[in-house]
């Protein structure tokens, strides 16, 4: 049986690897082995946010959404259809990253 991903509880926020090939600031080219112990994932789906008693809606909306690149220190792995996919709960989320634009450095 086929299976999609429909919601992310709460205060989760369902995420996968950041499948992007890692270069060192000196051109080097890092390796799989050491890409895969450095816990970068891409935000899929994010839960409605954690119960409040003193919000209108009854809840406090997440700071995350999807396309965010986070770092998590401890993750829930699942697999849906041969992907892997991990379910962070925001408080094990230690920063959120933004894309830094290129551009050329001139050393002289």
């Amino acid at each position: 049986m086929k299976y999609r991903l429909i919601a992310t509880g709460a205060d989760l926020i369902c995420t996968m690897n950041a499948a992007e090939e890692q270069v060192t600031a000196g051109g080097l080219l890092v390796p799989d082995v050491v890409a895969e112990n450095t816990p970068m994932l891409t935000v899929i789906s994010v839960g409605p946010g954690h119960v409040s008693d003193t919000r209108e809606d009854g809840r406090v909306p997440l700071e995350f959404e999807p396309g965010d690149v986070v770092v998590a220190r401890a993750t829930t792995r699942f697999v849906v259809d041969g992907r892997e996919f991990f379910l962070v709960s925001v408080s094990a989320v230690l920063c959120k990253l933004a894309p830094v634009a290129s551009r050329l450095v001139s050393l002289s």
